[in-house]
């Protein structure tokens, strides 16, 4: 029926859940394994499209913006993003560090 998962999210009722090194250093080689890929295959997706003679200037004007338009609509992305970003790190970044000080050791 569903698929099983390899790490489990919910430790019970009462339970804290803590990631073991090695746990947390899979998660990390499973995220830049799935990044490596996605690059990977676009890079393919990339070669084979040029073989037809297609240029991502030509995707991106079919689909009605110039690369300038995007590269206005990235920067505008960005610099709305980047305050909010510093804002909330502004909080969340010290609530976290008092958490992570006062919580109780492993096994507890």
């Amino acid at each position: 029926m569903g698929a099983k998962h390899q790490f489990v999210n919910y430790a019970g009722p009462g339970k804290k859940r803590h990631e073991t090194p090695d746990q947390v250093r899979n998660m990390t080689y499973r995220l830049l394994s799935i990044m490596i890929k996605i690059v990977l295959v676009s890079l393919l997706v990339g070669v084979a499209l040029s073989s037809f003679n297609i240029t991502a200037a030509q995707v991106l004007r079919d689909f009605g913006i110039t690369p300038d338009q995007l590269l206005n609509y990235a920067r505008r992305g960005f610099n709305w993003a980047l305050p909010h970003i510093i804002l909330g790190a502004l909080i969340t970044i010290p609530i976290w560090l008092v958490m992570y000080l006062f919580r109780p050791p492993p096994g507890d």
